[in-house]
């Protein structure tokens, strides 16, 4: 990877704009010599979405000239955040892998995602999804009309954080930003360095006083808060984007500090003229003084405002029938498919930039009606009720789907399932999931390898047996010849099925295999 210019920095750290080399894509998959002596160690984020973090600095790392280079593992351009741990107090340095730890249990659309962490002796570095479009403050001022869709992804992102344990604790219209220069780009939450983990359900109190003091809670300032410390923040973004002024303003820091926790603000302003009435409610259900009162980030996601027609319509992307009837096929032929294809499937998925994934993300869109960054049973039975399934049908087909055993379909999961829709998945994509899985570099998939993966409560049977279902040569280990091989192969089989079991919409019953 070249470095290619600085995007931002830190009192300890930088955050840079990293592209990749033409010809390194595949690591492992494509090496003629094998390198050993980097081993990633789970350390407990869960699934294969877990955080790896090797003992020493892996292979794909090199020091030049005081610069940094890594091997291709992910899209063309990301962003490399790297801190240098001499600038760190010993006793902070574990908070500094809470970033780490909070951003990968996260899967959500409008939520950056945070592809692979190294650490050495000196430093961590975090490899991310690259945000080209800038913050909100980049396309300002917005009309009411533009504000609703953003003001919308952010509630979508932070409820669903919330309902995952974990509270930001630093929302702020920098941390919000534009995926891509595109018109109709969504937007993503970052900078995770000052989220914290609570239990769902309870009062989740902190006292620790952190975040930007212009989107700071009252209860923040006081030293005594909870969760809904976020959705202060989003009422302040919200007023922000809807009058382009802050709603606490003052002479001095101390002044806007007694203004927040004054709650003093008002709608005088002439560009409040033009809002409406609804808006207004939106931003006083949040910017309350009793965090009782205050609209949890959930409710805030469903107000009224932000589910008219009228307003939301003209700033999504409609897809055609062709569209979700693509999606469809790829969802029946992936619950079919083996665990192995799923796994290497989620893995391109999760890797794959926003460019890649567009079609795709339209069609979640279109099943996610609750717009919450997940599919409910009742969202997918929902979006086939037009092609005459059965309810063992349906209910086999979105259990194969969600492979974190969790009643949702994540977003991810929805990806993996429908990455064909584009077309065979390029042998460079397969190339890069089977290098992320041969995590120690050896050229092989071993069972060390998906126990790494998988985490270590998997059984050895299903271990055992996922690279039995590969092997063709018994060796115990899985090539990536073999890894291909099972790829291709399993597209061929699918696609006979489905020749085989004829159009279910006019009303052919087959049952779908439950593979999982």
């Amino acid at each position: 990877m070249r470095i290619e210019q600085r995007i931002g920095e830190g009192s300890i750290g930088t955050v840079r704009l990293v592209r990749r080399k033409k010809g390194t894509e595949g690591g492992s998959a494509y090496a003629k010599q094998r390198v050993k002596g980097r081993r990633a160690v789970n350390v407990g984020c869960g699934g294969f979405f877990g955080c790896f973090l090797p003992k020493r600095t892996p292979a794909g790392i090199e020091k030049t000239s005081g610069d940094i280079r890594f091997s291709s593992r992910h899209s063309e351009d990301y962003a490399l955040k790297s801190i240098q741990l001499r600038l760190v107090e010993k006793k902070y340095i574990e908070e500094l892998r809470n970033e780490i730890d909070v951003l990968r249990s996260l899967d959500h659309p409008n939520i950056v995602k945070a592809y692979e962490v190294y650490e050495t002796k000196g430093n961590i570095y975090v490899i991310m999804e690259y945000c080209s479009g800038g913050d909100l403050y980049a396309r300002a001022p917005y009309t009411e009309s533009e504000s609703v869709p953003l003001i919308s992804q952010i509630c979508s992102a932070i409820s669903y954080m919330h309902k995952k344990g974990v509270v930001h604790r630093d929302l702020k219209i920098e941390n919000i930003m534009f995926e891509s220069q595109d018109p109709m780009a969504k937007i993503k939450v970052l900078d995770f360095g000052l989220s914290k983990k609570f239990i769902p359900g309870t009062r989740g109190i902190m006292r620790d006083s952190v975040g930007t003091v212009y989107t700071m809670s009252p209860q923040v300032l006081n030293g005594t808060y909870n969760a809904k410390a976020d959705c202060w923040a989003i009422g302040v973004i919200a007023f922000l984007l809807l009058c382009d002024e802050r709603p606490f303003k003052g002479k001095n820091k101390k002044e806007v500090m007694q203004n927040i926790k004054r709650c003093n603000y008002n709608f005088k302003a002439p560009a409040w003229d033009n809002v409406s009435q609804d808006a207004k409610d939106f931003v006083s259900s949040l910017l309350i003084y009793d965090q009782e009162e205050r609209l949890s980030a959930e409710a805030a996601r469903r107000h009224h405002w932000l589910n008219k027609p009228q307003l939301t319509l003209s700033q999504t992307r409609r897809s055609s029938q062709h569209l979700l009837e693509d999606a469809k096929d790829n969802i029946l032929a992936y619950a079919r498919a083996s665990e192995l294809k799923k796994i290497a499937a989620v893995v391109v998925a999760h890797k794959s930039s926003t460019a890649e994934i567009l079609d795709m993300r339209t069609a979640f869109d279109k099943y996610d009606k609750a717009k919450d960054g997940v599919i409910s049973m009742e969202e997918f039975k929902l979006a086939l009720a037009e092609f005459n399934y059965t309810e063992e049908e349906l209910n086999d087909v979105f259990t194969n789907l969600d492979i974190n055993h969790n009643g949702e379909i994540l977003y991810t999961e929805f990806i993996a399932a429908t990455l064909e829709m584009r077309g065979k998945v390029e042998e460079k994509r397969l190339a890069e999931a089977f290098d992320f899985i041969d995590d120690d570099d050896s050229g092989f998939i071993s069972k060390e390898n998906l126990a790494h993966l998988l985490g270590k409560n998997v059984p050895q049977s299903r271990i055992e047996a996922l690279i039995k279902e590969v092997d063709t040569d018994g060796d115990g280990m899985i090539s990536f010849e073999e890894f291909i091989i099972m790829f291709r192969n399993e597209n061929s089989k699918q696609l006979s099925n489905f020749a085989l079991s004829g159009a279910r919409s006019n009303g052919a019953s087959n049952e779908v295999d439950n593979v999982c």
